[in-house]
């Protein structure tokens, strides 16, 4: 299944864990309403035929 992601691999926690490290920081403190896609590329990839 990993081979229909674009970075070819699933994401391990620790690589989500600096995004989530960072959403906890005072860092990202005038972060609202954004998304945060932790998902190798699928869902760019992803396309749904007309």
């Amino acid at each position: 299944m990993s081979a229909h992601y674009p970075m070819g691999r699933f994401g391990t926690p620790d690589e989500l864990a600096g995004t989530v490290a960072y959403l906890a920081s005072e860092d990202s403190g005038l972060i609202t309403g954004a998304a945060f896609p932790l998902d190798g590329g699928i869902t760019s990839a992803f396309t749904v035929p007309e």
